[in-house]
């Protein structure tokens, strides 16, 4: 048991430090070509740049490069980020069932003041992804429906936007990363 609970302890700390080295070699990179992978600039369509911006004003600055933590997300304003929210709420959707179901923007608003329950670290988790910086995280691509957009989050996330009264807002929210064994 001390051997599992010690290698456990080990891997707590180098995964993080691995990261961080690795990222930090990365920050130094002088082009594009000797990073492939890395997103330096992001060409957003045009009629798409609200789902832009709402990922810019969620993304994580400050943790990108350590393992994901959900009390280390930031604190947003959370009148910005309902201002981005379907008036009748969002459907979250996890591959791995942490949440699946229909929430009004009251239940998402006290999640996010409160900075707790599953709405909140989904937020948090999403904020995490989209702030690393590899197209295996962050990629964004965009699928145009009748009436809004779904944009992807590398194979990570599928965020959709309908059309009301002329912009787009988030409608549904669907982590699609199986996870475990």
């Amino acid at each position: 048991m001390n051997v599992k609970l010690n290698f456990v302890s080990r891997a707590i700390v180098a995964i993080p430090l691995f990261a961080f080295i690795a990222f930090q070699g990365n920050a130094f990179a002088s082009d594009s070509n000797s990073q492939p992978y890395l997103i330096t600039k992001r060409e957003i369509p045009k009629q798409y740049d609200r789902t832009y911006r709402f990922l810019e004003f969620i993304k994580d600055t400050k943790t990108s490069n350590e393992a994901f933590d959900a009390n280390k997300a930031p604190h947003w304003e959370v009148t910005e980020i309902l201002s981005f929210i379907a008036n009748n709420g969002v459907t979250f959707t996890d591959v791995n069932g942490y949440i699946n179901g229909h929430f009004s923007t009251a239940v998402i608003r006290k999640a996010l003041i409160s900075r707790k329950g599953q709405i909140f670290i989904t937020f948090a988790h999403l904020a995490h992804i989209y702030s690393i910086p590899y197209t295996q995280y962050s990629s964004l691509s965009f699928d145009s429906i009748h009436d809004g957009v779904v944009v992807h989050i590398a194979e990570e996330y599928d965020l959709t936007f309908k059309n009301e009264k002329g912009l787009l807002y988030l409608t549904d929210c669907s982590y699609k990363m199986l996870e475990g064994d």
